[in-house]
């Protein structure tokens, strides 16, 4: 063969395959394992580096850096999930991995002690993970506009506890699946109170910032104001009729009372 010629050696473990004029071995171009994967080179002789190694799976891990200081930046599955790392020569951890549905799954920690901190969802949601590798648990989900789901619980009992939205507060009880809200904390200073099993929570008071109180009774979505109690001690009684809400008496904290 004449110049630039790519040509392969064969040994009793491996086979090497060059470029260059035979016999003059030139730059090497792979080192094929019997059985093992094949690692692809790049550079000039004697300054060759690993860029490439190709598994037998399809899985293929790219490399960067000088000859004897390579590191591996991005590890390709057949699948079309993608890890990607960072790092020096010998101490390259997992930071990222891509999959094909369009997550991105964020780490932390140094090499073989990588945990999930993060999953971006193609829905622009995010899930946020607390804890230790082995032991990671969902914290709170974030969606784009800023509303957070908080989550408290082991690995795989996590339970939501509070959700945040618009500046509004709403705290959650009961175990995973089965959460009913409690409380409600509104932005504009009325905290709410809720009673009910999950799915068919109930409004049953209004606490308002200047200490004014509102109770009220009814299915979800259908409650309605049946006392208010002011902080002078006086408390008006509603009643209904025809779906139309009046004052049907008022009780004043001197004992009298006057009906409507």
């Amino acid at each position: 063969p004449g110049d630039d010629e790519v040509f392969e050696l064969a040994f009793s473990d491996r086979a090497q395959v060059r470029s260059g004029a035979w016999p003059r071995e030139d730059a090497l171009r792979q080192i094929k394992p019997n059985g093992g994967p094949i690692a692809h080179l790049e550079g000039e002789r004697g300054d060759e580096r690993v860029v490439r190694v190709v598994h037998a799976c399809g899985t293929i891990a790219h490399f960067e850096g000088s000859k004897g200081r390579e590191r591996k930046v991005r590890r390709v599955y057949p699948d079309g999930r993608v890890d990607h790392f960072e790092g020096v020569c010998g101490k390259m951890r997992l930071v990222r991995t891509t999959l094909p549905t369009g997550h991105t799954r964020h780490y932390e920690g140094e090499k073989g002690k990588e945990r999930i901190v993060r999953r971006d969802r193609p829905d622009g949601m995010s899930e946020h993970y607390e804890g230790y590798r082995g032991q990671v648990r969902l914290a709170r989900i974030v969606s784009p506009d800023g509303r957070a789901a908080h989550y408290e619980g082991a690995l795989g009992h996590e339970r939501l506890v509070r959700r945040v939205e618009y500046g509004s507060t709403m705290h959650y009880e009961g175990e995973r699946g089965q959460e009913r809200r409690v409380r409600s904390d509104c932005a504009f200073g009325i905290v709410e109170y809720y009673d009910g099993e999950h799915g068919r929570e109930r409004k049953v008071r209004a606490v308002h910032r200047d200490g004014l109180i509102e109770d009220y009774e009814g299915e979800r979505g259908e409650e309605r104001l049946v006392q208010i109690v002011h902080l002078s001690g006086t408390v008006e009684h509603y009643e209904y009729d025809t779906g139309k809400q009046r004052l049907a008496r008022l009780e004043e904290p001197n004992g009298y009372v006057i009906y409507f």
